[in-house]
């Protein structure tokens, strides 16, 4: 059991060291940008980058998400990859074009201003985007955590490389900003595609009947992925259109350190969601499952408390223009939370591939996330945005659930019930009470209930690091 749960947290490790480095690189990276540059500046790189992730979204057509459902039930993995990622690679080239083409208009529509230099950025950023995300996607599948982890890194280490470089020397705006992050997409992009060259340099044909296959697995989840893309990005659109970029600036800002949380959901993303199928397909226990579900449930609870907790002494490394933005953090940690607790239960769906279930999810919570911004944003700006996305992400959590459960099997419910009422608590108490000795007392209280949980994985990772400094120093003794 042991030496299972020591392989398991290896993986988790492994796929975790890149995100949980890149997240401390980023970390560095925000309160940098913020002594350099205004919030309205900050405000438009978050607008470009908001576009840029519509519009690769929606040129993937799903095809990016059938490549990995499909990997394990494919031989010719290569072949696999070109046949989800040619029509995506197609649509990207068109989409960079229209960017040169008709750069007045979508610079007016994102900064109320022509940026032609901008525009350009975003139409080279989407082909490269594009091979980034299948060279991640490649290392996933064939589950090298390593080299995963050093590209995540690498390209982070770019980031603030060029990031300084262009702040310092060349332009102190948002301008400056996109263009650290086009170049240091452009050079890991070069170098992961050189790494698995083995994958992109071969030759492949077209199989129709595959084609068919992944395009009916992945087009359900485009008008999906539109929803999601509102449900996640709805905030920003609704900041742009009723409110001012120094509201978006502040929200940018307060989401790069709830991002701290979603580095960690990512890197167990790329862990669960091969392994959830492997597991699948290989019969393993639904009650293996569970112990998933309750455990990341109480593990992200609990750094929900921690980082609510000190959030007053990370804005301390900001500029002072920035610190209104520390109110915002606990419900802009409700997205990171709500959607790792719903990628643990939400693989019933996957499992039966019947992803237009996606379809209903997020058209709901996109739904109900745009009627909160409209409601609320006009009248209390950024808070409101936040408030309405958490809203819209419990929503989200809820249906992913409920759906699931209902395709595979009947899981216990109680303990996601019990965390999302005491975080949503406290979440409340903070905005309106802003008492720090209360939110020690909701810490105490997220800890009590899910101690055994946790007790449960401190165990094993403290089990995990003994066995593995035995093994260093039986090696070391050994040579």
């Amino acid at each position: 059991m042991q030496d299972n749960m020591n392989s398991i947290i290896k993986r988790i490790m492994g796929f975790s060291i890149g995100p949980v480095v890149s997240a401390a690189l980023a970390f560095f990276i925000t309160p940098i940008t913020t002594w350099i540059i205004s919030p309205e500046e900050l405000g438009k790189a978050s607008m470009y980058t908001l576009a840029l992730n519509l519009i690769t979204m929606i040129i993937y057509l799903g095809l990016d998400q059938a490549f990995v459902r499909e990997y394990y039930a494919q031989k010719d993995k290569k072949n696999l990859l070109w046949n989800s990622f040619i029509i995506p690679l197609i649509l990207s080239i068109i989409a960079g074009l229209s960017c040169f083409i008709f750069y007045e208009d979508i610079s007016l529509i994102l900064f109320s201003e022509i940026d032609k230099t901008a525009i350009y950025l975003l139409g080279f950023s989407i082909p490269a985007t594009l091979f980034h995300r299948y060279n991640l996607y490649i290392f996933r599948m064939e589950e090298k955590a390593k080299s995963y982890s050093l590209m995540q890194i690498a390209k982070k280490i770019f980031e603030l490389v060029f990031l300084l470089f262009f702040l310092f020397f060349i332009r102190k705006d948002f301008v400056g900003v996109i263009s650290s992050q086009l170049i240091a997409l452009l050079s890991i992009t070069i170098i992961t595609v050189i790494y698995n060259k083995k994958w992109w340099f071969f030759k492949f044909k077209v199989n129709k009947q595959l084609l068919i296959t992944l395009l009916k697995f992945g087009l359900p989840l485009v008008p999906a992925s539109i929803f999601s893309w509102l449900l996640s990005s709805m905030d920003k659109v609704a900041l742009r259109s009723w409110s001012t970029f120094y509201e978006i600036g502040l929200y940018t800002a307060a989401f790069k350190v709830a991002n701290i949380l979603n580095i960690i959901q990512i890197a167990f993303s790329n862990f669960w969601i091969p392994t959830s199928f492997k597991w699948y397909e290989n019969k393993v226990p639904n009650e293996k499952f569970e112990k998933v579900n309750k455990t990341v449930s109480s593990v992200f609870t609990f750094l929900f408390s921690i980082l609510v907790l000190s959030r007053n002494l990370i804005f301390l490394l900001f500029d002072q223009k920035y610190s209104d933005a520390s109110i915002l953090i606990p419900f802009l940690l409700f997205i990171p939370i709500m959607y790792v607790l719903s990628e643990t239960t939400v693989r019933g769906i996957g499992f039966a591939r019947k992803t237009w279930y996606i379809i209903i999810i997020t058209i709901v919570s996109g739904g109900v996330n745009i009627l909160g911004n409209f409601i609320l944003v006009p009248r209390i700006g950024s808070l409101g945005a936040a408030i309405s996305t958490s809203i819209s992400y419990v929503v989200f959590f809820w249906l992913r659930t409920l759906f699931s459960r209902r395709l595979w099997f009947k899981f216990e419910l109680n303990h996601f019930i019990v965390n999302i009422i005491l975080i949503t608590v406290m979440s409340t108490s903070t905005v309106l009470l802003n008492n720090s000795y209360l939110e020690l007392v909701f810490v105490g209280l997220i800890y009590l209930y899910n101690h055994k949980n946790l007790s449960f994985i401190f165990k094993a990772f403290y089990k995990f690091i003994s066995t593995e400094l035995i093994k260093r120093k039986k090696q070391i003794q050994g040579g």
